[in-house]
């Protein structure tokens, strides 16, 4: 006597084990089909390979090549027949480079889509008089297929944007931005430019975060532009307010040694806007040309760099 095994996405969950990586799970339903009533299916282990894919929409109807992301072993056992759908989840190791591929994919508008294949051996027993007996055994493979909205199952597991920023935010591990922007609001006023640009680079941080690489890049283009910049003479050059209050704060027997380090912070914040300006029209927020992940990061902590030591000064 032989069974088919149906396996169903039913969500998913985020772990973090006692010294290891932080691991994605994906919860399977499983349900033997065309065994008869008072068959039940028993399932001692189970292995599953999980790759990752960059897909165009929710039916995953555009895909990328996928990549490898993990092998994992289920060693549950699963026991399941005709009227109920047993549970099991398989988690996966999420590394560094894993979390870098995802928020790769969700940094060119695309959405991050797995394909799970999980193989075994299932043995059929009987339910008879009180007892169990066997009645076969057989290897089983097939993919986790996910239900979609049309009723239409996939095997493609497409997260969702909202489902995606939900994981980032709870894999803390990966969170890879979390950098505090100290500022003094004391001495530096929130209305200030200082403290503009600093709300705006923490909001460029929290979007790195969540792949969002086009609005970071924007969010340190106005920083920058708007905030920590002006233009004289059509040369970008340090607005004179924040010149002019770090200047006041700096020992009077240093000041030459400071003026050069505002000099050299002044030739950052432009060269890094100029080379923004590559890829984002000055006027508009239209792309010349799609950033990838590594040039906004550059930019990113260029300009924190330099408005975190200013705000300092002058706080």
């Amino acid at each position: 006597m032989s069974a088919s095994i149906s396996l169903m996405y039913g969500g998913y969950d985020v772990r973090q084990p006692l010294g290891r990586s932080p691991e994605l799970g994906f919860k399977i339903n499983l349900r033997a089909r065309n065994i008869t009533a008072g068959t039940h299916v028993y399932i001692p282990r189970m292995n599953c390979e999980v790759n990752l894919y960059s897909a165009g929409d929710l039916e995953a109807s555009s895909r990328s090549d996928g990549v490898f992301l993990g092998f994992i072993s289920i060693l549950e056992p699963v026991f399941t027949d005709a009227k109920e759908t047993s549970v099991c989840n398989a988690y996966v190791p999420i590394s560094g480079s894993a979390m870098e591929k995802m928020l790769s994919i969700r940094s060119k508008g695309r959405l991050v889509c797995f394909e799970i294949t999980c193989e075994g051996l299932y043995f059929v027993y009987e339910s008879k008089n009180g007892y169990y007996h066997l009645r076969g055994k057989d290897n089983f493979k097939g993919r986790v297929e996910k239900m979609l909205p049309t009723a239409e199952s996939t095997r493609y597991i497409t997260l969702t944007t909202e489902e995606f920023t939900e994981i980032v935010k709870e894999l803390k591990h990966f969170e890879l931005l979390r950098v505090e922007v100290p500022v003094y609001m004391t001495d530096v006023p929130p209305e200030s430019h200082i403290s503009k640009a600093l709300s705006l680079l923490k909001s460029a941080g929290e979007k790195l975060t969540h792949g969002d690489c086009t609005g970071a890049l924007l969010d340190v283009r106005n920083a920058i532009a708007n905030h920590l910049t002006e233009t004289q003479d059509k040369e970008r050059v340090l607005k004179s307010d924040i010149k002019q209050r770090f200047i006041e704060k700096v020992p009077s027997q240093a000041i030459d040694t400071y003026k050069e380090s505002l000099v050299h912070f002044e030739k950052s914040v432009t060269s890094t806007l100029a080379r923004i300006h590559k890829f984002v029209h000055e006027d508009s927020d239209k792309l010349k040309l799609a950033p990838l992940r590594e040039d906004v990061e550059l930019a990113y902590f260029e300009t924190l760099h330099a408005a975190r030591y200013l705000s300092q000064r002058i706080a």
